[in-house]
């Protein structure tokens, strides 16, 4: 990763620089860089064309607000640690380190969000730092919460034991351990976990992407498509912490797979055109034989107009989105369609223009003819199938990402709980359609992944029934 330092941006021929001593000169760029990049984005978040943006402002006091109130709590436990040094000498630095400790932490993970809302460098080692603070603090949170629970219910199971079951008194050594009883223990059981498990996936995140290969057995797939190969990424999440060099080997990668098509299946930014426009300009170079196609995802929909972001996918990257919308590939006479759908972010809330629309996505495929579908959320998939159920139609196979794969092992449990289609391959026995969840080639918010493997570009290679020798391909 290139950082680039605060101090290249001052102006070499600035009085003030010219009279201050080379230490100094950093922090007066540094200063001047937070003052003027700062002003900006906060002048993004609150006005749009003109007018105050209400809903964007709410949406960022709200945030800032409920995390607040979990950050005192995280502060009290903190500084609750110096209590396992019981010297008094020791005990005050002790409590001095953790309180500074602590409001870095509490001071980064609030600061993380902001960084989504202004112009940054190419590559800006702070967002990365304070983003990483938000994954120990967000870890530390969630272990924490859970020791809680466990203790609450090994003192009720206690309770119990001793006053309505005391035959069970031999289990009660069991339930009152330490880690069940003393908060300390917990607090620091928690920041350990926190610290260890963000530094392992923060690991995992800066190793090149694995490529997954996936065989793919069509019913009656022409065999003029028999190995025909589709190169498939999702949530690039182009933004504070991924840059241009991220994505140029992103797609360095996938040039080497030789695919004959690319698909891009949504949540390719996070943040605004102009700040990070030039970070996704690598995607321009993207080469398949027969051509290169996107759909959005609910990301495209956070910060720009959506539409905008169609535009410039379009001409700036040469990509050809799939609004409700789809190509038919033909070869001697035979044919495959590829379809792809609105993101399903817009079916919970209005934007002009933009919903899903099975019927108009596949109106160019025939019934007769193997379709694929490209839909960024997995809800969206789902729908898709229960549209086609009622158009008395199929897909073969339908490719979504969204999930992450969990990315965080406090996510995770949540994720596969709720999420019906949550990673990897899943087959749709009513209609015999194929899903394929990806976890993506990146994340979002913590630049950290449980395992490397979880940063994923997918070479898909379609087969024929047809075909006598699949084994051999």
């Amino acid at each position: 990763m290139v950082v680039i330092k605060v101090g290249d941006f001052a102006t070499s021929d600035s009085p003030e620089n010219i009279r201050r001593s080379p230490a100094e000169k950093p922090i007066r760029s540094f200063l001047s860089i937070f003052r003027h990049r700062f002003l900006k984005g906060i002048i993004k978040i609150l006005i749009v064309q003109g007018q105050l943006n209400y809903e964007k402002v709410f949406e960022v006091l709200f945030y800032e607000c409920m995390l607040a109130i979990v950050s005192t709590c995280v502060y009290h436990r903190i500084i609750s640690l110096s209590e396992i040094n019981k010297r008094e000498t020791w005990k005050i630095y002790i409590r001095a380190a953790l309180i500074i400790f602590a409001l870095i932490l509490i001071f980064m993970t609030h600061f993380s969000y902001i960084f989504y809302y202004l112009p940054l460098p190419p590559e800006f080692l702070l967002a990365e730092i304070c983003f990483l603070a938000f994954g120990i603090y967000l870890h530390f949170v969630v272990f924490l919460f859970l020791l809680f629970l466990i203790e609450c219910v090994a003192s009720i199971l206690i309770y119990i034991f001793q006053k309505w079951i005391p035959s069970m008194h031999f289990t009660l050594p069991y339930l009152n351990t330490p880690l069940l009883s003393s908060k300390t223990l917990q607090t620091l059981m928690a920041l350990i976990l926190g610290i260890a498990l963000t530094a392992q996936g923060y690991i995992a995140t800066r190793i090149e992407p694995t490529v997954k290969h996936l065989n793919l057995l069509i019913q009656d797939l022409p065999l003029e498509f028999h190995g025909f190969t589709i190169a498939f990424v999702s949530d690039i999440h182009t933004g504070p912490t991924v840059g241009k060099a991220k994505v140029a080997q992103i797609v360095q990668i996938i040039n080497d797979l030789n695919p004959d098509i690319i698909t891009v299946v949504g949540d390719l930014s996070d943040g605004y055109i102009s700040y990070i426009g030039d970070r996704l300009k690598p995607l321009k170079n993207l080469k398949a034989k027969h051509g290169k196609f996107g759909v959005l995802g609910n990301h495209e929909y956070f910060y720009e107009n959506a539409d905008d972001w169609i535009k410039f996918y379009e001409k700036e990257l040469n990509l050809t989105m799939f609004i409700n919308d789809g190509k038919v590939f033909e070869r001697n006479g035979k044919k495959l369609c590829l379809a792809g759908l609105d993101d399903y972010y817009t079916e919970g809330a209005r934007f002009i223009g933009h919903k899903m629309n099975t019927t108009k996505a596949i109106k160019n495929c025939s019934p007769k003819i193997p379709t694929i579908i490209l839909a960024h959320q997995p809800k969206g998939a789902a729908k898709v199938l229960k549209d086609l159920s009622k158009l008395g139609r199929r897909a073969d196979v339908i490719l979504s990402g969204h999930t992450h794969g969990g990315q965080l092992v406090v996510v995770y449990p949540i994720g596969v709980a709720l999420v019906d289609y949550f990673f990897g391959l899943y087959l749709h026995r009513e209609s015999n359609t194929q899903i394929y969840v990806s976890s993506g080639v990146n994340y979002w918010g913590p630049p950290v992944k449980m395992w490397p493997t979880l940063c994923e570009i997918v070479k898909i290679k379609l087969l024929s029934n047809l075909k006598n020798d699949n084994k051999n391909i």
